[in-house]
């Protein structure tokens, strides 16, 4: 039996995405202990494992506050000497050393965006391995970055579209870069601490030197994943193949399946919040409400709901009563912020998301791959507006390429557009095929046990 470390990012859906591999992991005989600057103890706990809390963040800003800058200039320069021992001190990382050297883990799994543990890793002297939540993010030929709404091209027209998207990125990296130096937030950066979540390049240079780390030679800081993207770790993306744009993979990558945690404990749902879902299903199983579709509308954990688009949804609610509605409003808001919905509407702060869709039969969310991945396994159409954020504008084009849903426009949709497409979308056998298809694809991953092979395989190959 091997034991395995997972440090994480500490985001609600890749959460649950990581305890879902260590359920695997842990059903092959592996030993998987979590690690995270994150308090998602509960979470982890409640599934079983054993989790390591690095709380050097919580010391280091409580230290950092106990100096503020001094108002008079004389004693600048003895703030500074103070702030700069502080910041060389947390970047010695000695909790961080030190629960890995206690662990002792035959392989650590570090969530792509952990990049001040990715660096760190390499004085470990143990195999690494990078979990990615992602589709393909490397630069490739006729490839447009994950973060724009481009297909593949088909013409000359659309090839120049997609080098354009590139350079554009590149020219925003620089800009950006350039606009850190001239603004003076590199100067002032190097007078803080660093943290576990730092995606700051100055930080994370500084830190590459302390720990002999060849940023240069390891990373490409022009591609899509900020604040860059690492080319010699092995990456491992929690999706198919098949819902990535046709192209030829990278060596470093392996496709491994979506890690959906079909039994996860809902630790962020109270009993209270949750008892109106629970009586929808009461009502529903004693009753001819099953005939009813469901329509399940989330926008994401983190991001703060549009309230002009719950709002769109509750007055098409009043208008449509022969359909029921499940709105999922996310960590940003409350049933409290509206006013008493409609009868044929439950409002829930957190929805079960992955409950709720084995009675949905149309879901309106954001394009968050994690709630992609979910719709799809159970095979929901989907009408997807992007939040412009991160990867969604990319993976709601692959939806879109494959059939899989309708792309709309957030700022723009009228209640109107919305009600057609749900009602499009409940009888569209196009889509569905669809659908069944890619989720019986993902069954197969999982059949397959592709996640755990790989990750033996990458044991195997230090051992051997």
């Amino acid at each position: 039996m091997s034991h395995i470390a997972y440090i994480s990012i500490g985001m609600n859906s890749t959460v649950h995405g990581s305890i879902e591999l260590g359920r695997r992991l842990s059903a092959a005989g592996h030993q998987v202990t979590f690690l995270s600057h994150q308090r998602i103890a509960r979470q982890v706990r409640a599934n079983g494992f054993e989790f390591v809390r690095l709380e050097a963040d919580d010391s280091w800003k409580a230290a950092a506050e106990q100096f503020p800058r001094p108002a008079n200039p004389l004693r600048l320069w003895h703030w500074v000497r103070t702030m700069r021992r502080l910041r060389r001190r947390s970047m010695q990382l000695a909790e961080l050393d030190a629960a890995i050297e206690q662990l002792r883990p035959d392989l650590v799994l570090i969530d792509i965006e952990c990049h001040v543990a990715i660096i760190a890793s390499r004085q470990w002297r143990i195999p690494v391995a990078l979990p990615m939540f992602w589709l393909s993010i490397f630069k490739q030929k006729d490839r447009p970055p994950l973060n724009t709404p481009l297909f593949p091209p088909k013409s000359l027209a659309d090839r120049i579209a997609v080098s354009l998207a590139w350079a554009k990125l590149h020219a925003r990296v620089i800009a950006g870069r350039l606009k850190e130096f001239l603004s003076g937030s590199v100067v002032r950066a190097r007078l803080r601490p660093v943290f576990y979540s730092t995606i700051r390049y100055t930080d994370l240079a500084d830190l590459a030197r302390v720990r002999g780390y060849r940023l240069k030679e390891e990373v490409d800081r022009l591609q899509w994943l900020r604040p860059y993207m690492y080319m010699r770790l092995p990456i491992l993306s929690l999706n198919v193949y098949e819902l990535d744009f046709p192209h030829s993979v990278h060596p470093n990558l392996s496709y491994i399946g979506p890690m959906l945690n079909r039994r996860r404990a809902e630790t962020h749902i109270e009993p209270e919040a949750a008892q109106p879902w629970s009586d929808y299903k009461s009502k529903r199983a004693r009753s001819d409400s099953n005939s009813r579709p469901l329509i399940y509308c989330a926008f994401g954990s983190y991001l703060a709901s549009d309230p002009m688009l719950i709002d769109d949804i509750l007055g098409l609610a009043k208008r449509r009563k022969d359909w029921d509605f499940l709105i999922g409003l996310g960590a940003t808001r409350t049933p409290d912020d509206f006013d008493t919905p409609p009868q044929n509407v439950i409002l829930m702060d957190w929805a079960p998301q992955v409950e709720v869709l084995n009675y949905a039969s149309c879901s309106v969310v954001h394009a968050g791959i994690a709630t992609i991945n979910e719709c799809i396994f159970n095979e929901v159409p989907m009408i997807v507006m992007s939040t412009h954020t991160n990867d969604q504008d990319g993976t709601a084009a692959r939806v879109k390429f494959h059939g899989l849903g309708v792309v709309l426009e957030k700022n723009s949709v009228t209640a109107e557009q919305l009600e057609q497409h749900i009602e499009a979308s409940l009888t569209d056998q196009s889509m569905k095929s669809a659908l069944a298809k890619m989720s019986g694809l993902q069954s197969d991953y999982e059949q397959r046990n592709l996640a755990v092979r790989k990750i033996e395989q990458l044991l195997a190959h230090h051992d051997g």
